[in-house]
């Protein structure tokens, strides 16, 4: 499902936050009333049993990050953010640190580990799903299955970047959903296929703006 607005649910998350509905952009209570749906008649029962994630993809700045971040800052208690580990270089500000009048600490986006023991982790099956991708002056981008970064032709072969590893490991999954809050992931393409298949019953969102063309000025302003 694609859907230009904002945000999600959970069998116990939604409900508290139906109360608040009329202070949400009405794309935000059209989209809640679309995944409150698939919650089980019976929840108590079920809720044991079955995992729902909110799995959250889109093209690059196309406002699933700030969907992720309102969710949990919004409704701490009801949507936790999956914490993704990743080989890359952390950046200004991406650790986790306590907002200013808050006792709840942010939570950190992203776990940063070495080649070594990212390797290790996959190894031991420690990730739901894993990835890697290239960054370029594009951006970050898949790394197609195979692609050792050579290429042919007369011409000398730029050197390929080394390509940065990204995964949803089962115990930052398994934090998430500490207390009964829904797991909400940002994951790419290939992601979504690989978590569907472990959570059916989970809700995937695509995120895409409303201005399409203003996107796609921001992206090639970017590149």
């Amino acid at each position: 499902t694609c859907h230009s607005g904002t945000n999600v649910q959970h069998p116990d998350g939604w409900s508290n936050i139906v109360d608040a509905a009329d202070e949400l952009p009405s794309s935000l209570a059209e989209l809640g009333e679309l995944v409150v749906g698939l919650a089980p008649e019976d929840e108590a029962a079920e809720a044991a049993k079955v995992v729902r994630p909110l799995v959250l993809c889109g093209p690059a700045e196309g406002g699933k990050k700030a969907l992720l971040e309102r969710l949990t800052t919004e409704f701490p208690d009801a949507f936790a953010r999956v914490t993704t580990t990743t080989t890359r270089p952390a950046e200004e500000g991406e650790q986790a640190s306590a907002e200013e009048g808050s006792e709840r600490e942010r939570e950190a986006r992203y776990h940063f580990v070495s080649k070594e023991q990212f390797d290790a982790a996959v190894a031991e099956d420690a990730f739901l799903e894993h990835t890697e991708r290239r960054v370029s002056a594009e951006g970050e981008t898949p790394v197609p299955a195979g692609d050792d970064g050579e290429e042919t032709g007369a011409a000398e072969p730029a050197a390929a970047p080394e390509p940065f590893l990204y995964g949803v490991s089962r115990e930052a999954f398994e934090a998430a959903r500490e207390n009964g809050r829904v797991p909400v992931l940002d994951v790419d393409a290939a992601g979504v296929r690989a978590l569907k298949k472990q959570f059916p019953e989970g809700a995937f969102l695509c995120v895409v703006p409303a201005d399409v063309e203003a996107l796609e000025r921001k992206l090639r302003a970017r590149a």
